[in-house]
């Protein structure tokens, strides 16, 4: 039997490089759990040759033409795009991640896919508060990206109008995406009438018990035990960035008797 191919689109600006890299460690997870019957292929501009005869967006795969569109956003909208991306109204797409996420749900409304999840991380935005100009930046990037949140997700009423899921910790965002893409791949197969365990198809063998293997190695049906460090890493990464950030003068230069640990 043939596997069910399913293309997933990673969108987002460039402040949630810890994110995206963890959300292709979550899809390489899912790919051995659900290695029997499912091929997955995650598409992300960094994987993508970037030409320079043309822009990013001319280049990277349609997001409207993946199964699944996963945007993940924190303290900016992203870069404006060119005049020629335009919505239907005439208006230009606020930032490439806009034009993502605007284009797949415009999808979904008409064709039934792709299935679209956005995660927006609420810990505060990492920057020297002591250099002005950057604050005022960071600060317009934010009202910017939560203005565009209140008119995609808010009704004037401040009810709801489209879901969208939170998380403040890079564990958090690992195990809320993981149980998410794990409900839609079992909900896809359901469609396709694939059940896994079934028609000779064979199951990863290993899924619980000790992940300490002495000398012999780990393998890709390893990785649903063999993990679970992110929060701590996460929080160390995060307090030597802070701690960075904090040190530097508006001079650009280190401050002196700065200690990072």
């Amino acid at each position: 039997m043939s596997k069910l191919k399913l293309r997933i689109f990673l969108s987002s600006p460039g402040d949630v490089g810890d994110e995206r890299r963890m959300a292709l460690r979550v899809m390489e997870r899912l790919q051995g759990e659900f290695a029997a019957v499912l091929a997955l292929e995650p598409i992300v501009w960094e994987h993508e040759p970037v030409r320079a005869t043309a822009t990013f967006q001319q280049q990277i795969p349609e997001p409207a033409k993946s199964d699944v569109l996963v945007c993940v956003l924190w303290s900016r909208l992203g870069t404006r795009l060119p005049g020629e991306f335009k919505r239907t109204d005439g208006t230009v797409y606020d930032s490439g991640t806009a034009f993502e996420l605007e284009t797949a749900m415009a999808a979904f409304k008409d064709h039934g896919h792709p299935d679209v999840l956005v995660y927006r991380k609420t810990a505060p935005p990492l920057f020297d508060v002591s250099n002005r100009a950057e604050r005022e930046l960071r600060s317009q990037q934010w009202d910017q990206l939560s203005d565009y949140l209140k008119a995609w997700f808010f009704n004037p009423d401040g009810s709801f109008k489209a879901g969208f899921s939170q998380f403040s910790r890079l564990d958090e965002f690992e195990e809320m995406l993981e149980r998410h893409l794990r409900r839609l791949f079992e909900e896809r197969l359901k469609e396709e009438n694939i059940q896994i365990g079934q028609g000779g198809q064979v199951l990863p063998a290993w899924l619980k018990g000790s992940p300490f293997r002495g000398l012999a190695a780990f393998d890709v049906e390893h990785a649903e035990i063999f993990h679970g460090r992110t929060r701590a890493i996460a929080e160390a990464k995060d307090r030597i960035a802070r701690r960075a950030a904090e040190s530097v003068g508006e001079d650009g230069q280190v401050k002196r008797g700065t200690a990072f640990l």
